[in-house]
């Protein structure tokens, strides 16, 4: 912006006079410059404003909201073994003595569990004598055919008696050799304490303990309901393990359950199972060990990754 800037007098100008007028102008063309300057950056201004940065980061945080990232989750996470042989109780009986320790190694045919045995050896030896009373009588019978006629009829009952006595000594037999259950393969044997299990009684079908092949191992996780995600077989999950929290292994989801369950803790969680990935020179880990597992999902946008538990507790208040 230009201007000008016009004085006139009747009078002859004095000295002091100019001064004053040149004073005048420096003090107008001040104030025109000013003027004249925030015209032309007055754009400049609003871009260097309080208002425009208000605008600029909230327009750009409600873009971030739309940019869709992976979801993911923290959970507890134990190793635990894979497919593990349950050894369950084979009958009604109490537990007299296990022979294994908790997490030592067995082998196939090693006697692991047996239950109180009393009256089921009794049962067993009782039907032995019976047998071979019956054997007995069928050896005289043989004998008196020889002589009369009437042993033939003999023969044939005692027969039928000895059948019946050996299938009741079978029958004792099998319910008896039941009380000692063995390992039907090789591995560790899983279980807590061994004095709890002693004098407990059992119902058949009951779990007793596991063998578990030390090699095949996964990752159990335990997944609150609050968190549940969308998973997919084959969802990428790291696992923290608190015996090494600083080297994280690699596991990919092979199944989760469709049902929540209530965990020890007594919260409603779902169970994913995960195959651990070999480690690069790092020993599998150990068969109980716990930590936190992070399970990515599908992607989806920012802005329901931050505001998903909101969103739910707000669903689940309105009931829509």
């Amino acid at each position: 912006m230009r201007g000008a800037l016009i004085l006139v007098r009747e009078d002859a100008w004095l000295e002091q006079d100019v001064v004053i007028a040149r004073r005048l102008a420096q003090t107008y063309a001040h104030a025109l410059r000013a003027l004249g300057a925030r015209e032309r950056h007055r754009l400049r201004d609003f871009f260097k404003s309080y208002r425009f940065h208000t605008v600029a980061i909230s327009g750009i945080f409600a873009l971030l909201l739309f940019v869709r990232v992976p979801i993911s989750v923290l959970a507890p996470v134990e190793i635990s073994p894979r497919d593990p042989f349950v050894v369950a109780a084979p009958m009604d009986g109490v537990i007299e003595d296990i022979f294994v320790e908790p997490n030592h190694s067995v082998k196939k045919g090693d006697l692991l569990v047996k239950l109180a045995d009393t009256a089921l050896r009794n049962r067993y030896e009782v039907a032995q004598r019976e047998v071979e009373v019956a054997e007995a009588r069928l050896k005289q019978s043989n004998q008196i055919a020889f002589t009369d006629p009437r042993g033939m009829r003999e023969i044939g009952i005692a027969r039928a008696e000895l059948a019946l006595k050996l299938a009741e000594r079978d029958f004792a037999r099998d319910l008896y050799e039941k009380t000692q259950i063995r390992a039907e393969r090789d591995g560790l044997a899983m279980y807590n304490d061994k004095h709890e299990l002693i004098g407990r009684p059992v119902a058949v079908g009951e779990r007793i303990l596991e063998v578990a092949d030390a090699s095949s191992i996964e990752a159990r996780i335990e997944l609150a309901v609050s968190d549940a995600i969308a998973l997919a077989p084959g969802a990428s999950v790291r696992l923290f393990l608190d015996s090494d929290p600083l080297r994280p292994w690699d596991a990919k989801v092979r199944r989760a359950d469709y049902k929540a369950q209530l965990g020890d803790n007594g919260i409603a969680a779902f169970r994913v199972f995960a195959d651990i990935e070999p480690g690069s020179g790092k020993p599998s880990p150990r068969m109980g060990v716990r930590g936190t597992a992070q399970i990515s999902g599908d992607e989806a946008p920012l802005g329901l990754y931050l505001f998903r538990r909101p969103i739910t507790t707000l669903r689940q208040w309105i009931g829509f």
